[in-house]
């Protein structure tokens, strides 16, 4: 790779450092598993909010300027690669020549000329012991990708928010949650040659926070995992704005309703509820998943609805299927708006699937859109495209994992898959825009991302691009 060294650059060693077992989190699980249980908790480690010590210490940040040509952790294909590269880096024609020139740029009146940010694939990097973000340059993505490797250090638990910018027009703005063992809000601002840190928030020890949801009231929301108390932060992260109780949504033994993510629809908030039973060595769902709704006001307030208010108790929405996990979506405009989650149900039962809410004011989901069972596996995350096609990461019988393609308003799953890649080596799928799907392969020795044209699955990256520590999140700003 390249390397920045002040205002020169070296040619290096290419690939990921770091790229070791998965371990699962602190205090998920106590006792030698056998081998297909330990399988599983490697995916949990990615999926499931159990956390890692991680370590914050800075990293120098490293420019990448080539892609992996053999699918290893060397780039070194033949010997004159390296030297191709030096002679661009020299001519100025490298990632910070071309923004170094663009800085210098003086308007008509003698004033600088701002500069745009970079139109970045932001890669969250993670062993689970440690971790960092690292930028892809979408603009540059071909022959010779722009990487900045490590532009932040991150802990070894934590998920990626992308939601609306709270930033001045034409920021790109995005969030670092990190989860149990660090407990904080992480802001990020994408500049032109990588990004910076522009904000944050330190909550409680022990309170393993799920996300970070953008609200139209100016505020963000941030689920608690060990906590019924659903927090909503002031818009510049200074602070706690607000909370509501969802105690009387806390059905299980424990006391805790699991939260785990959410996203505004209507006005209102919906937060997925897991449910679970902790007490085993496996987390088993204790009923069908939840949404939690919230009334939002922009003058404070906000209020916890009963979404069945002739039934005794406060209700939730009810989901078709249990234990929803990852991002929850609303796709579609205006009539045909609806809201899309995940629910895995039991690990191995393909008991789960995709599906929908069609209605803001519904009282239940309006089932499946596509199931487990027509996906092959237990599903992981998804995406759905501009047009209504989706892809969504499967993992089959604990030892295989597979993107599938799937059409969102027919309900139809293509029979051959975009990806086949071993059990839990493929942990996210992003949209990366000019139809393009990127996918983030964990594969030990050629991890990296990679990047797909969604209307031929022609695969356009001739090896996976090497962020670093291998690649646990994706999300475009």
């Amino acid at each position: 790779m390249v390397q920045a060294q002040g205002d020169r650059f070296e040619v290096v060693a290419a690939g990921g450092a770091g790229s070791g077992p998965r371990r699962a989190g602190r205090g998920a699980f106590g006792r030698v598993l056998s081998p297909a249980a330990a399988l599983v908790v490697l995916w949990w480690a990615a999926w499931w909010p159990a956390g890692c010590g991680g370590d914050d210490a800075a990293a120098d940040a490293d420019v990448s300027g080539e892609t992996d040509v053999d699918g290893g952790a060397d780039a070194d294909a033949d010997g004159d690669a390296d030297a191709d590269v030096s002679e661009d880096i020299e001519a100025g024609e490298g990632l910070d020549a071309d923004v170094s020139e663009d800085a210098d740029a003086v308007g008509d009146d003698g004033g600088d000329v701002p500069v745009p940010p970079m139109n970045a694939l932001v890669v969250l990097t993670s062993d689970y012991a440690t971790g960092g973000v690292s930028v892809i340059d979408l603009d540059t993505v071909g022959a010779a990708p722009a990487v900045v490797v490590d532009a932040a250090p991150a802990h070894g638990d934590a998920m990626l928010a992308c939601g609306s910018a709270a930033g001045g027009a034409g920021e790109r703005v995005f969030h670092v949650v990190e989860r149990l063992g660090s407990d904080r809000v992480r802001r990020f601002r994408v500049t032109a040659t990588g990004v910076e840190e522009a904000g944050g928030f330190e909550l409680e020890d022990g309170t393993n926070p799920q996300d970070a949801i953008p609200l139209s009231v100016g505020q963000w929301a941030v689920p608690l995992y060990e906590r019924n108390a659903l927090l909503f932060l002031a818009g510049d992260l200074s602070g706690v704005a607000e909370t509501v109780d969802l105690a009387a949504l806390a059905f299980g033994a424990d006391g805790l309703c699991e939260m785990h993510r959410g996203v505004e629809w209507s006005g209102r908030l919906y937060v997925s509820l897991q449910e679970l039973d902790r007490s085993g060595t496996w987390w088993t769902p204790e009923g069908p998943g939840l949404l939690a709704v919230i009334r939002l006001s922009a003058g404070g307030g906000h209020e916890l609805i009963d979404v069945r208010p002739g039934t005794a108790g406060l209700q939730a929405l009810e989901l078709s299927g249990a234990n929803p996990v990852g991002p929850m979506r609303v796709v579609g405009d205006g009539s045909s708006a609806r809201m899309l989650v995940a629910t895995v149900g039991a690990y191995g039962a393909n008991d789960g699937g995709l599906e929908a809410v069609d209605d803001p004011d519904a009282e239940t989901s309006a089932g499946f859109v596509v199931t487990e069972e027509d996906l092959g596996g237990d599903i992981g995350d998804w995406v759905v495209l501009e047009g209504g096609v989706g892809f969504a990461v499967v993992t089959v019988g604990f030892s295989e994992d597979r993107v599938m393609r799937f059409d969102a308003a027919a309900g139809r799953v293509e029979s051959e898959p975009l990806v086949v890649s071993g059990g839990y080596t493929l942990s996210a799928l992003a949209d990366a825009g000019d139809e393009r799907l990127a996918v983030a392969d964990r594969t030990a020795g050629s991890a990296g991302v990679r990047l797909f044209d969604v209307r031929t699955g022609e695969e356009l990256t001739a090896a996976p691009i090497a962020v670093g520590l291998p690649p646990a999140g994706l999300c475009r700003p």
